[in-house]
């Protein structure tokens, strides 16, 4: 039977999950599984010693993740705990939704899961990593926005080699960050199942915001995907999506809906999360870009964000803004509010940032299914690139600094800064 939220039951482990990539210990239940369970995620949940997971599966009934920790041969053998999974409807015919939420995780172990049940089959088993300690290395990703041509999908190869080369070179990255536009058309089911397909996907916390492309003519798909932890009614435009946050370790980071156009609402939102929520850095993640280089930096909805948003950030001492949807790089010089405040030359590898300063980053798309030309100077850029390749943003904290360290897909650095504190 289809639970629906208010009667959900949401399950709590004491277990341990560790992040590296999948495909271990398949059973004889994977292949028939193959057909009946899909779109298997790892996502963030309200810490890092919380993972929420979603699905798309045949059947309902005994819907569950088993987790383990995993043994030295790495093998699935031996007792497992089974999470109950709760289900809800979905847009897809002939597939119901599935989520779960494993708690009480203990840093540093290595655990295996797989999800499905034992009369409709197992998927096959991933392996991932609980955080330890308080910093580390989280991966941004620009749009995706794979678009399904004919029968195939435009961007999926890329998106999968972006994944792979992001994950190699940062084997221990803390979770994953989707900047939005995650499809092209939130109703095509080739789309959502090639964003899911990366195998490397399995084996890392993934957090997502919605873009415009992902919610368009009112779409709920990408709410019936996705497992937000500490989702609020601010910000809500379709089923599914909001405002949210997390914690991971020392840096909070707040997920924004910019789909919902309000300003005050986002506002009084980050100041409800910041207040609540200490931490040594804030990172806002929003799909439409305040300072980009591309042609949407003149769309009204852009120019209010940057003109009453922006000076919100620099009030809560936001540190970095990260966002997509012009589909080119630009990183900022420190910004307080929507003006310049502070110029180390052309380009400064390192800044130092006051009180109200903030530095933004617009993310190129990360799978190469479109890019768009860089319009005429902008005063606020620091650095602008567009080379129409594939990239993502490696961001890693420590007590005194922040790098942003942003790279293509064939493992070229495009650009580097340093917040030092």
């Amino acid at each position: 039977m289809i639970e629906r939220v208010g009667r959900a039951m949401i399950a709590v482990v004491m277990v341990v999950l560790l992040t590296t990539a999948s495909g271990l210990g398949t059973s004889a239940g994977v292949a028939q599984a193959a057909s009946r369970v899909k779109n298997v995620s790892l996502q963030v949940g309200a810490t890092s010693t919380v993972h929420h997971l979603s699905w798309y599966a045949r059947a309902v009934s005994g819907q569950s993740v088993q987790v383990r920790q995993r043994p030295a041969d790495g093998r699935w053998s031996g007792p497992a705990r089974t999470v109950p999974a709760r289900a809800h409807r979905t847009s897809e015919r002939g597939w119901v939704g599935l989520r779960a939420v494993v708690a009480g995780l203990e840093a540093g172990r290595t655990y295996l899961y797989r999800v499905g049940s034992g009369r409709g089959g197992w998927s096959s088993t991933g392996t991932f990593t609980v955080p330890a300690g308080d910093h580390g290395t989280f991966i941004a990703l620009g749009d995706p926005q794979l678009a399904h041509r004919g029968r195939s999908v435009r961007g999926a190869d890329g998106w999968r080699r972006t994944v792979e080369s992001a994950t190699t070179r940062h084997p221990r990255a803390r979770f994953l960050l989707s900047v939005g536009d995650q499809v092209n058309d939130p109703r095509s089911v080739s789309e959502w199942d090639a964003f899911y397909a990366p195998t490397r996907l399995r084996g890392y916390r993934l957090a997502t915001v919605p873009g415009n492309h992902d919610v368009a003519r009112r779409s709920t798909t990408y709410g019936e995907h996705v497992h937000l932890p500490g989702l609020a009614p601010a910000g809500r435009t379709v089923a599914g999506t909001g405002d949210y946050h997390f914690v991971d370790g020392a840096t909070l980071v707040v997920g924004l809906n910019s789909n919902e156009k309000r300003v005050e609402v986002h506002r009084d939102h980050l100041r409800r999360v910041v207040a609540a929520n200490p931490a040594r850095w804030i990172v806002v993640v929003m799909h439409h870009a305040p300072f980009s280089g591309a042609g949407h930096l003149h769309d009204a909805d852009v120019r209010a964000f940057r003109a009453r948003l922006t000076p919100e950030f620099s009030r809560l001492g936001v540190d970095l803004v990260l966002s997509g949807h012009d589909h080119s790089y630009v990183r900022t010089h420190l910004m307080t509010g929507a003006a310049v405040s502070h110029r180390t030359g052309p380009a400064p590898a390192t800044v130092r940032p006051g009180p109200r300063e903030v530095m933004y980053l617009t993310l190129d798309s990360s799978s190469g299914s479109k890019h768009y030309a860089l319009e005429g100077k902008v005063p606020w850029a620091a650095v602008r690139h567009q080379g129409m390749r594939p990239s993502y943003t490696a961001v890693t904290t420590s007590p005194t600094s922040l790098v942003a360290t942003t790279y293509d897909d064939r493992g070229a650095r495009v650009d580097s800064v340093t917040l030092q504190r």
